[in-house]
This record gives structure tokens, sequence and C-alpha cells, in this order.
């Protein structure tokens, strides 16, 4: 869910989401609602900032409103609070993972208030790579899922010795959902 359609019109998307959950019921599969944030919600910097912006306050309410709609519905099996946390360092950001916990923890005890049973998807910083300054356990709440985009550009060479620094190293201790992927072979990134 782009936040600036959420903001346009909460109650469409929320219509949208329903359409989406039928449909994932009619074809045995699970949904995860994203709320698809690219960048710097304590700064206010963002990628594409005309649909992916949002602010702490704005995404406390869609989460609010989200998890109590779908809180007893199983198909609406992941909530993926904030797609890409990134500092944005080339529009002057910065972001310590102190300060991301902080407020994904904020984001998770919404979720729990309206949907105990709901299963959390928190990603690192650096566009959903980089939990290492997270150590064991980066989040508070144990009963999570970790989400990782593991695009090969993150890692030029020894791709599984990066990822596993990344997060790999927190495999055995979470389950993991790689919320995003693909390859360019042209991709200079």
């Amino acid at each position: 869910v782009n936040p600036a359609d959420y903001r346009a019109d909460p109650a469409q998307t929320l219509r949208d989401l329903d359409d989406a959950l039928r449909w994932c019921q009619q074809h045995g599969m699970y949904l995860i609602i994203d709320y698809h944030v690219i960048g710097n919600a304590t700064q206010g910097l963002f990628q594409w900032p005309e649909g992916l912006s949002t602010t702490w306050p704005e995404a406390e309410a869609f989460w609010a409103a989200v998890a109590a709609r779908y809180a007893n519905e199983p198909t609406a099996a992941f909530f993926e609070i904030y797609n890409e946390p990134a500092a944005l360092e080339y529009l002057g950001g910065s972001w310590s993972f102190a300060d991301w916990k902080l407020h994904a923890d904020s984001l998770v005890a919404v979720v729990r208030q309206h949907a105990p049973e709901a299963i959390p998807v928190l990603g690192g910083l650096d566009w959903c790579y980089d939990l290492s300054a997270g150590g064991d356990r980066p989040f508070a709440d144990p009963d999570i899922a970790l989400s990782a985009h593991p695009y090969p550009g993150r890692a030029k060479t020894n791709r599984r010795a990066a990822w596993d620094a990344a997060f790999g190293y927190l495999s055995a201790r979470y389950p993991f959902i790689l919320t995003e992927f693909g390859f360019d072979p042209n991709d200079q990134i």
C-alpha cells in the first residue's frame, strides 16, 4: 500500500485490500500487506516522495486500521510494517539502527494492540538489507519475521558472505521472507 493512496482514500484502499484478500482465499494463498515506504521517516527523506512518504503518526494510524480490520483473518498472514527503511545518504540523510528499532518496535506494538496473533515483518536499514547493527535480537518482539531485499548488486563478490553478515546470521533465530529480490545482469548498482 503506497501511503499516498491510503492518505487520499483510506476506505477505498481497505476495499482494495479486501479484494486482494478474497482473491488470495480463492487461490489458497496468503497475503502480505506491505506499507510501501522507501526512505527515512525520521528525517522526512523519501525516494519518490510523491507516493512513498509518510510520518510516524500516519504509519501508526495505518497499522491500527489494518491490524484491527484483519486481526482475525488468517489469509492476511503477514504485515510488512515498512518496506524499505533507508537513510538516503545521497539526500543528506542519516539514520541509526537504534532510531529505526525504536520506531519499528512502536509500529509492532500498534499491530499487537489490535491483532495480537499477527506476524509483523521487519527489515533492516539500507533498503531492507542490513540488520547487522541490530545484533542477535534486532527488535524487541521475538515473535516476528524478518525480511530482506538481497539484490545481487548489494555485494559484487562473495555474496553469500556479504548476505550472511548483513542479515543471514539471524536466520537460525527468526523466520525470513525475501520480500523483494531480482537480478539484472546489466545492473550497475
